[in-house]
């Protein structure tokens, strides 16, 4: 009896033994286990924060880039000049074509045998005129400045066949339209007269000593006179 009695004894013993062995084992284990509250670390924050595949989100394209312009191009404008080398690509002067083909009756009758250039200066004196401000011309119209007494040649007698024999002239009261003056070299608003010095008359070559001309062929460009 007392023998069995300490062998329960001795066995309880080693339950107790065990129990305490591995209880002291699992608390220090728990003791050195990291914290699993669902919280991330600021180093591993920082590395789940510039991963765009754990993120899941996709870098957003820089604001520097435009998205491509699809409107259409606005065409470039071009404005209308006056100028002492050459015609611009726009009309300077807006006329009919009737006031276009007296200034080339006159250009005709006035210039015909002269170089092209010659033929641009003797068309640009009659626009010239016109937009001046000068009481000496009758500015009503194109055609007024023409046939005013005492200032350009008849064209009277010239046809619209004598232009189409001579083209220049209406390509010359073209170019001058488009703003050509080549008197502009010269003179600042272009010359209003002009004149061939062989066979002048006495009266008028006093009339002219002194003056100011600007040279195109047989021509002498000016604007004022001597008395």
């Amino acid at each position: 009896m007392r023998k069995r009695t300490l062998m329960v004894v001795l066995f309880v013993a080693v339950l107790v033994m065990a129990f305490m062995f591995f209880s002291k084992v699992f608390f220090a284990e728990a003791r050195n286990k990291p914290e699993t509250s669902g919280s991330i670390s600021e180093e591993d924050k920082s590395t789940y924060e510039a991963d765009p595949l754990i993120s899941g989100d996709e870098e957003e394209e820089s604001s520097s880039e435009s998205a491509p312009d699809d409107a259409p191009e606005v065409p470039e404008v071009i404005e209308p000049v006056i100028s002492a080398t050459g015609p611009g690509e726009q009309y300077y002067y807006n006329l009919s074509y009737e006031d276009k083909v007296y200034m080339a009756m006159v250009v005709y009758v006035e210039a015909r045998g002269e170089p092209y250039e010659g033929q641009v200066a003797v068309a640009a004196t009659i626009l010239n005129r016109f937009v001046s401000n000068d009481s000496r011309f009758d500015r009503e119209s194109i055609y007024s400045i023409i046939t005013q007494s005492g200032q350009y040649a008849s064209i009277k007698s010239i046809t619209e066949e004598d232009l189409e024999s001579t083209p220049s002239c209406m390509k010359a009261v073209e170019d001058a339209c488009k703003g050509w003056d080549p008197t502009r070299i010269a003179f600042e608003d272009g010359a209003k007269f002009f004149f061939n010095p062989n066979g002048l008359s006495e009266s008028a070559k006093k009339e002219r000593e002194g003056i100011d001309t600007y040279p195109i062929g047989s021509h002498m460009f000016h604007n004022e006179f001597a008395c």
